[in-house]
């Protein structure tokens, strides 16, 4: 049987994101943000499981959203020159889309190119 798409969104979804954020935000402690990830994710459907690492995150970073926004840009990776697939390469970006989503209301314009950013690669639902 083939992997439920919340399934991707887990311990292993947080340390891949975490080491990306790592290289860029020296302070990160991606132990510390997997076992936050682990312990409250497993009930939780996909939009809460996303939700779940995206606060989780969103918490590890500097509490200014323009630091925090330049530091997730610096560890997307480089663009994608064509689709992957989402489960190839690109799915761990959903908690950070998320993030945008949920903390970047009032930061319009680092907000959007954030967001150009994320949607070269998949995704930026």
């Amino acid at each position: 049987m083939a992997k439920k798409l919340k399934d991707w969104f887990d311990r292993d979804c947080a340390i891949l994101l975490g080491r990306a954020i790592k290289a860029n935000h020296k302070t990160f402690d991606i132990d510390c943000y997997a076992a936050e990830v682990d312990r409250g994710i497993w009930p939780l459907e996909l939009k809460d499981r996303v939700g779940l690492m995206s606060n989780a995150l969103r918490t590890r970073l500097p509490e200014d959203y323009k630091d925090a926004a330049t530091i997730i840009a610096a560890s997307l990776g480089p663009p994608l020159e064509r689709e992957a697939g989402m489960f190839t390469t690109g799915y761990w970006l959903m908690p950070v889309a998320r993030l945008v989503e949920d903390h970047g209301t009032t930061e319009h314009a680092t907000s959007l190119d954030l967001c150009e950013a994320i949607t070269q690669r998949p995704t930026a639902e």
